[in-house]
C-alpha cells in the first residue's frame, strides 16, 4: 500500500509541474527593461553569451547544485564566449537545475524557453510572466 501511495504521489506532482506555454509566449516581443526588472529573474544568477547573429542569450538559472559549473562564480557578470559557456552547459545537463533561457536582439525578447536538466522537472506559472509597471505618481 505504501508503495502505491508513493507512486500515486509521484504521479500527481510530475501533473502538477508543469510548464504552461503561455506563461513563456507572454515574454515574445517584450522590451528587455521588462526582464530586466522582473523579481523572480533579478534574483537568480544569469549567465549570458552572444550568438554570431547578434542575439544575446541569457540563462537565468535556478538551482541549488549551480557551484559545481560556476568555475568558482567567474561565469557571472560578463558575456561567455561559446566555448566556455558550451562547457557550462554540458556541466549544468548532470546537474539538477531549471534554465529559464532568453533568447534577445534590439533590446526585445525574442523566445524564453524553460528547460529541466539533471532530472529536474520544471514549472511555470503566472508569476513569471511579464509584469505591467505602472507609471506611479506624477505631481
Amino acid at each position: 500500500m505504501r508503495v502505491l501511495r508513493a507512486g500515486l504521489f509521484a504521479a500527481l506532482s510530475a501533473l502538477a509541474a508543469c510548464v504552461n506555454q503561455g506563461d513563456l509566449t507572454t515574454w515574445n516581443g517584450q522590451p528587455l527593461s521588462t526582464l530586466d526588472r522582473h523579481p523572480a529573474f533579478m534574483a537568480l544568477p544569469v549567465v549570458r553569451t552572444m550568438t554570431q547573429d547578434g542575439i544575446e542569450i541569457r540563462n537565468y538559472i535556478d538551482s541549488r547544485t549551480l557551484a559545481q559549473c560556476s568555475e568558482g562564480g567567474a561565469i557571472f557578470g560578463t558575456a561567455l564566449d561559446t566555448a566556455a559557456y558550451n562547457r557550462f552547459s554540458s556541466c549544468l545537463a548532470t546537474a539538477g537545475a531549471c534554465s529559464n533561457v532568453f533568447y534577445i536582439k534590439d533590446d526585445r525578447v525574442l523566445q524564453y524557453t524553460l528547460v529541466g536538466s539533471g532530472g529536474v522537472i520544471c514549472s511555470t506559472d503566472p508569476r513569471r510572466r511579464p509584469q505591467v509597471q505602472s507609471p506611479g505618481n506624477v505631481s
